[in-house]
């Protein structure tokens, strides 16, 4: 995002939270200022002479009981507070796709308070608008590359039986979201305040783990486990890594559809997503170095390299 938004002659300023994220950037000739969406007196310095606020900042798993309250809406109130006193013109967020009875629900956590702050965007009076994904996939990320290892290294694939193996996921590359989301940024007041974007293809869980595998060249041997054993392996992973490819809030979503009606990557932006097939070439090639950035809990991720990285 921030290349993309640099080719198009775009000043850019990150927020960070910690001195790695910093590095990262400076050693490309970004400006990061040090900041955290929790910590409201952080942020006002870091959007002087800031005219568009891009937020795509998230967690996928609490380390603290209520991180995902403290992230995912009081983090995106102080955030439209601080735009709105800097005289922001445009705030741009990025939500997370599912069907409006999951939404209210809090046992859906993650997604519970992903839309208490895309609602909060929708009922400020700044120029918003909230881009909402199904699973985003592309060079670094976590979800795709992980399954990819998976099928490599393991005889076999452990899949979570019952209604896993039924949930529909519309997966969307990260190039197409960025291009929506540049799109956006110079949009205005013409688009909608809430805007679905998703892939082209309507896949399960198990049709995008056997699309990888045909990709990369493998047959996968599926072996299906009950959500327990899931949840219990979950946990172990959780303690292994920091950065693990799927948490236990995520299989809280086990049966909630990630699919975008209508949806808006062709009416709202004109943009033609191209298929998982078509742009999934990356994973033949991931193998010991991503292996190795995980073990050593600071993952090589393009996308999700570290929570809160970018705002």
């Amino acid at each position: 995002m921030v290349a993309r938004l640099r080719a198009a002659g775009v000043t850019v300023r990150c927020l960070v939270r910690n001195p790695y994220a910093a590095r990262r950037l400076r050693a490309q000739s970004i400006e990061a200022v040090f900041g955290d969406l929790t910590a409201p007196d952080t942020l006002q310095a870091a959007l002087d002479r800031v005219g568009t606020v891009l937020n795509l900042s998230t967690i996928i798993r609490e380390h603290e009981r209520g991180d995902f309250r403290r992230v995912l809406h009081d983090g995106v109130r102080n955030l439209l507070r601080a735009a709105a006193a800097a005289g922001v013109a445009r705030f741009v967020q990025i939500g997370a796709l599912g069907d409006a009875a999951a939404r209210g629900n809090p046992r859906h956590s993650y997604l519970y308070w992903k839309e208490k702050g895309a609602a909060l965007v929708d009922a400020s009076d700044l120029d918003a608008t909230v881009i909402e994904t199904s699973v985003v996939f592309g060079p670094g990320d976590q979800h795709f590359t992980a399954i990819a290892l998976t099928l490599k290294w393991l005889p076999c694939f452990f899949i979570p039986d019952g209604a896993a193996c039924t949930t529909i996921f519309q997966p969307i590359h990260v190039d197409d979201v960025v291009a929506c989301v540049l799109r956006a940024l110079d949009g205005g007041g013409e688009l909608p305040r809430r805007v679905p974007v998703a892939g082209p293809e309507r896949l399960t869980y198990e049709g995008i783990v056997r699309t990888i595998a045909s990709l990369i060249g493998r047959t996968p041997r599926f072996v299906r486990v009950s959500p327990r054993i899931t949840r219990a392996a979950l946990r172990g992973i959780g303690a292994a890594m920091r950065y693990e490819p799927v948490t236990e809030p995520l299989m809280d979503l086990v049966g909630v559809d990630s699919i975008a009606e209508p949806n808006g990557i062709a009416d709202v932006f004109g943009i033609t997503p191209r298929p998982l097939t078509e742009r999934a070439a990356y994973l033949q090639a991931v193998g010991l170095p991503e292996l190795a950035a995980w073990v050593r809990k600071r993952p090589r991720h393009g996308i999700f390299v570290v929570d809160q990285d970018v705002s």
